[in-house]
């Protein structure tokens, strides 16, 4: 009976694939199509429920000491060339930073996870999220290589971040490019549309940066929203509904009413922000601490004097420094806090069953 069964279903099967077969004779493409919605749904056939909360073995907790209500270095960039300035890294500078980060336990973590609370790090890591500010050439570059093919240029700041996790794909790939659309990182229109569409389909986030980099704080609330929505349009015109969800403050210049920069609407364009950042100069509250200001957040300048600072700060005081508990589903805290962490946890939260206290 079980030989007919599978016989029957075997013809059955055959049947259905000479079908497909005939429909799609005149057209390969539809058969990679359906092959792909194939693919599709048995990736949701096979998607699994998250997984509970669960506390970190005794030795772990005592191995890695997990705080995720500690703080968080979000990094600010500007040119990535020569010579060093104030507003420039060199392109070997900006390598020991990365290889900096890397042995000190740090993992590259996108901006929009930061701000959810969605931060997928390894157990032990320190998050922290780098910026771009104006979109210029030095940040992403097109060359020519010996046999005329064009490539990322390997000074610039995304080749730099491309090769580094060739070598080292348990650091991360992402970086956040706050953009001036009409700059579009120097070169021609097709070279920024090209670049724009590498940032969006490879871990990387475009963010907001006006369209003519104005002092927001001297602006009316008209021509605030007027900035932030034309730098929508402009950004969209490279890369098709593209969602732009953060903005960074051109000079660090907060507007006075702050709400038109969370959400707004300039003739039919609406846009929504989930985060704006300033200009220097501390490390960021964790997005679960009540102190966490999504619409200013601050950002650490990437020059040698602020590093000093903060990795001596934080070498100093360890317990002050966010470190991931592995599992983005809970969220582990001490329950002995230095002072300006404790008692700090959003109220929302304190009785969270993903809260996690040891």
């Amino acid at each position: 009976m079980n030989k007919k069964k599978i016989l029957i279903n075997t013809l059955v099967l055959l049947l259905l694939v000479s079908c497909t077969k005939e429909n799609n004779t005149d057209s390969t493409q539809n058969v990679n199509n359906n092959e792909k919605k194939l693919s599709v749904k048995t990736e949701i056939k096979e998607v699994k429920e998250p997984p509970k909360s669960v506390k970190l073995s005794d030795s772990d907790l005592k191995k890695y000491k997990p705080n995720e209500l500690g703080l968080i270095m979000v990094l600010e960039y500007h040119s990535v060339a020569k010579p060093e300035a104030r507003w420039t890294r060199t392109p070997d500078n900006f390598r020991k930073d990365l290889d900096k980060l890397y042995k000190m336990g740090y993992y590259l973590t996108p901006l929009k996870d930061f701000v959810n609370n969605t931060m997928d790090v390894p157990v032990g890591k320190k998050p922290v999220v780098l910026t771009f500010d104006d979109a210029r050439e030095d940040q992403f570059k097109y060359i020519k290589d010996k046999s005329g093919k064009e490539i990322i240029d390997p000074d610039c700041a995304v080749g730099i971040i491309e090769e580094f996790y060739k070598k080292h794909n348990d650091f991360g790939k992402t970086a956040t490019f706050f953009v001036l659309p009409s700059v579009g990182f120097g070169q021609t229109q097709a070279d920024a549309k090209n670049k724009f569409e590498f940032l969006a389909n490879n871990g990387y986030e475009i963010g907001n940066h006006t369209l003519n980099h104005p002092m927001l704080e001297s602006l009316k609330d008209e021509k605030v929203k007027e900035e932030i929505a034309l730098n929508v349009i402009g950004v969209q015109k490279y890369v098709p509904n593209y969602q732009v969800v953060s903005l960074a403050y051109p000079y660090g210049s907060v507007p006075k009413n702050v709400k038109v920069v969370e959400s707004g609407e300039y003739k039919g364009t609406k846009y929504k922000n989930i985060a704006a950042f300033l200009v220097g100069s501390e490390p960021s509250y964790s997005p679960i601490s009540k102190k966490f200001k999504p619409f200013y957040i601050p950002r650490i300048q990437a020059i040698q004097s602020e590093f000093d600072r903060h990795f001596g700060f934080f070498k100093s005081i360890p317990s002050y420094q966010y470190i991931s508990d592995g599992n983005k589903n809970t969220m582990t805290i001490p329950k002995e806090l230095v002072v300006g962490l404790k008692d700090s946890i959003k109220d929302s939260l304190k009785n969270s069953p993903n809260i996690i206290r040891y």
